[in-house]
C-alpha cells in the first residue's frame, strides 16, 4: 500500500474512529482541523468505522483516507467490515470491533490471528487503547466526538520508521 524507500521521514498514519457526525460543515470542520494540526503531514488516514456521514472521509483528499465500516454505519454498503494494509512491510489490520468493553481488543485479536498483523486498529469502545500484546499493537484511537472515558476526546497517529510501528493517541479539543 505505502512504502517509501527512503526511510529517512516516518511513515505517519492519522486514526480516528467512532466520529458519528451527521452534519456535512461538522464533517468538514473536523477534517480541517485534524489536518492543520494532529494530522498535520500524514501520508494516509485510518478511520475505524461509525463515520456517520462519509462526507468526513473525502475531506481528507488528497491524502489516501481508508475506512470500515462500524455498527451505525449500516447505510455505507461501499465500505468493507476489515482491511490489510501494509506500510512498509508492517502489516495493520482495520476493524471497527464488537462486543462490550475491554472484549473488543481481544476479540480482534482472535479474529486476525490468522492474518498475523503487526497492528490492529479499531474503535467501538470509543476508549483510547495502545499497547502490545503477543508482539500485536493494539491501537484504538478513541472518538473525538463521544468519548466514553476519563481520558476525554481523542485521535491518534502511528508512525513507521525503520520497521518499527509506535503508537500516540492524542487528546483532542476542537
Amino acid at each position: 500500500m505505502i512504502s517509501r524507500a527512503d526511510e529517512k521521514r516516518p511513515i505517519r498514519i492519522g486514526c480516528l474512529s467512532d466520529t458519528h457526525l451527521a452534519d456535512p460543515e461538522e464533517c468538514r470542520r473536523l477534517a480541517r482541523e485534524l489536518l492543520t494540526r494532529e494530522f498535520q503531514g500524514v501520508d494516509l488516514v485510518l478511520h475505524a468505522g461509525d463515520v456517520g456521514n462519509p462526507e468526513l472521509l473525502v475531506q481528507f483528499a488528497p491524502i489516501e483516507t481508508l475506512a470500515v465500516a462500524g455498527n451505525t454505519d449500516q447505510s455505507h454498503a461501499d465500505l468493507p467490515s476489515e482491511r490489510l494494509v501494509s506500510c512498509n512491510g508492517v502489516r495493520i489490520a482495520l476493524a471497527h470491533g464488537w462486543g462490550a468493553g475491554t472484549r473488543v481488543a481481544g476479540s480482534l485479536l482472535k479474529y486476525f490471528s490468522g492474518s498475523a498483523p503487526d497492528v490492529i486498529v479499531y474503535g467501538h469502545s470509543h476508549v483510547p487503547d495502545n499497547r502490545l500484546v503477543n508482539g500485536t499493537l493494539l491501537f484504538n484511537p478513541g472518538s473525538p466526538t463521544r468519548p466514553r472515558s476519563d481520558f476525554g476526546p481523542s485521535v491518534g497517529v502511528l508512525e513507521i520508521h525503520h520497521g518499527q510501528v509506535s503508537g500516540r493517541v492524542i487528546p483532542w479539543s476542537a
